[in-house]
């Protein structure tokens, strides 16, 4: 009985102490002291943190400093708000708010690490067992290459997720008292939800002589978490605008979706550019993407149209041509990898030439048509179609170029070929070419038309 007594006392004085452990371990004080032990001695780098104070349901830390490679890094308060318990009992990530204030990042005097200063440490001698080596002249083959996947389907979290709030304001300061000031702020991201995170980016020069002064970009990140933890919807859409003495008022709108139908199934994604003018948009590039996971192949189509009114400010301000330009295509890329198709057919209209030499002056307006088709199969890349006219807008034709067969090239031992060596391959016809435009891209040598 006495010994079961003493055993008792011994096992109070045991929790008891660890109590005080833990309880000098959640004190502020104990925890900025581990910190900065923590961080002392760290080769080239200088941290200083004002205090920490973290529990089981917040974290704050004040006056953080960073100092390396002559680049300084300051922090004046992250907060977050969470849930220790959540995790250790149910394996859940449950955090309210993260907030980070006052970020700045002082680049005026950084400089390349010194290890990159000095070239870097050698790499390590591959062996010749490696997994990832090859015997010279061999290129990896269908079964070397990675079965195609689709980008969400190895997007799943290991743990239950909630992120109630985030919000982040930062700087960066650069050479010539160049900045870029960043805001960050959104929430909702959690698992069975649709989340969104908003983000603002301002970049300013004060130099007179900058062609830009400011570009600003602004846009939505959207993400939807499956009840299974799966990323099945990602979405992005942004704006750019750039300020200039002679830039125009005209934004670029970029939208990105990628969307998963089912878990491991079908995935589609889309890219869609446009001009934003007077709140109007006008596209200038789409593409769909479908991804086939029982092939798996990648499947697309592209569509551009660029009109010369839309950029008509800034070729004239960067003293380029005019430039029109529509066409479309499609492409295939699987089921390994190894296998890809592609075609299309473009239109441009070039104006304005003289803008890159006074010598093709002569030309006027240039229109050209293209057309192709090409792909590659068993490491054998083959062009079966192609087609090149360059025209002047009167009709006078300067370039035809036709390929009349089709042309195969090896990737593995770097070969070329034809299906019928014997047979014409190309034909190619230059017709009313200016004297002066030939002379321009002669140089030094002279051509004498006397």
């Amino acid at each position: 009985m006495k010994a079961l007594k003493i055993i008792a006392i011994v096992f109070g004085a045991i929790v008891a102490l660890l109590v005080v452990l833990v309880a000098l371990a959640l004190t502020p004080s104990i925890q900025t002291w581990a910190v900065r032990k923590a961080v002392a001695g760290q080769p080239g780098v200088v941290m200083n943190v004002g205090r920490v104070d973290a529990g089981w349901s917040t974290a704050r830390i004040s006056d953080l400093r960073i100092v390396q490679d002559g680049a300084v890094i300051t922090v004046a308060a992250i907060a977050a708000d969470y849930s220790a318990w959540d995790y250790l009992l149910h394996h859940q990530i449950n955090v309210d708010r993260v907030t980070v204030q006052g970020l700045v990042a002082d680049l005026r005097a950084a400089t390349a690490p010194a290890s990159a200063a000095a070239g870097g440490a050698s790499a390590p001698p591959v062996s010749s067992h490696s997994p990832n080596t090859m015997p010279a002249g061999r290129s990896a083959t269908a079964s070397d290459r990675p079965a195609l996947e689709g980008l969400l389907r190895a997007a799943r979290l290991p743990v239950d997720l909630y992120l109630g709030a985030l919000a982040v304001d930062a700087r960066v300061l650069l050479p010539g008292d160049r900045e870029v000031a960043f805001d960050l702020h959104g929430g909702n991201i959690a698992t069975g939800a649709t989340g969104k995170l908003e983000w603002k980016i301002d970049f300013t020069d004060p130099l007179e002589a900058a062609s830009v002064r400011a570009a600003h970009t602004s846009g939505t990140l959207a993400l939807r978490l499956t009840a299974d933890r799966r990323l099945d919807l990602a979405e992005v859409q942004m704006l750019a605008a750039a300020e200039g003495s002679n830039l125009p008022a005209d934004r670029l709108r970029l939208d990105l979706k990628a969307e998963q139908t089912s878990a491991g199934g079908d995935e589609r994604y889309s890219v869609h550019v446009a001009l934003v003018r007077a709140e109007k948009s006008e596209p200038l590039f789409d593409s769909v993407i479908d991804y086939r996971a029982a092939v798996p192949q990648f499947a697309g189509t592209w569509n551009l149209a660029v009109r010369s009114e839309s950029f008509a400010a800034v070729l004239a301000s960067l003293n380029l041509p005019d430039v029109t330009a529509e066409g479309a295509g499609k492409f295939t890329v699987g089921p390994d990898a190894a296998t890809a198709v592609g075609s299309g057919e473009l239109h441009a209209r070039l104006a304005r030439l003289e803008n890159l030499s006074p010598a093709l002056a002569t030309l006027g307006t240039l229109e050209v048509q293209a057309a192709f088709d090409a792909g590659l199969a068993d490491d054998i890349a083959h062009l079966d179609r192609l087609e090149l006219n360059a025209t002047a807008a009167d009709g006078r034709k300067f370039v035809e170029i036709a390929a009349h067969q089709k042309i195969s090239f090896n990737l593995r031992d770097q070969h070329v070929a034809m299906d019928d060596p014997a047979a014409e391959l190309a034909r190619l016809t230059v017709t009313a070419l200016p004297l002066a435009w030939a002379q321009s891209v002669a140089q030094p040598f002279a051509i004498d038309h006397g």
